[in-house]
C-alpha cells in the first residue's frame, strides 16, 4: 500500500495534475505533463486490469487514487482513454461511503 501512495503523490499527483491544476504552469508545463499521462496511467491499467482495488481490499491508497482521478475532467484529462481506471473509477463512486462524500462536496466543488 505504501509503493502505491508514493506512486500516486510523485507519480500522478506532483508531475501530472500539480501542473495541470496550478495556477503557475505554462502551456509548455501543462503540455509536458500531459504527455506524461500515459506512462503511470498504463501501469495502473495493467495493475488493475481485472482486480477491484489495488491490493487485495479497499484501503487509503484506493481513496487517493480515486481523489486523484476525479480530478481528470477538470485539467483536461481524458481517462476514457483507459476504460480500466474509468470502469474502476465508476465502481469506487458507487461506494456508499464514496457516494455520500461525493454528494457532500460536489456542490462545494462547483460553488468555488
Amino acid at each position: 500500500m505504501l509503493s502505491w501512495l508514493n506512486f500516486i503523490s510523485t507519480e500522478l499527483h506532483k508531475a501530472i495534475f500539480i501542473p495541470l491544476l496550478g495556477k503557475s504552469a505554462g502551456q509548455e508545463e501543462r503540455a509536458a505533463a500531459l504527455a506524461r499521462v500515459a506512462k503511470p496511467f498504463g501501469v495502473l491499467s495493467r495493475h488493475l486490469d481485472g482486480r477491484e482495488f489495488l491490493e487485495d481490499r479497499f484501503t487509503v491508497a484506493d481513496a487517493f487514487l480515486l481523489t486523484v482521478l476525479n480530478w481528470c475532467e477538470h485539467s483536461g484529462v481524458a481517462i476514457g482513454d483507459w476504460p480500466v481506471l474509468l470502469g474502476y473509477r465508476t465502481q469506487l463512486r458507487k461506494r456508499p461511503s464514496v457516494a455520500r462524500a461525493m454528494a457532500e462536496e460536489w456542490p462545494l466543488l462547483k460553488a468555488a
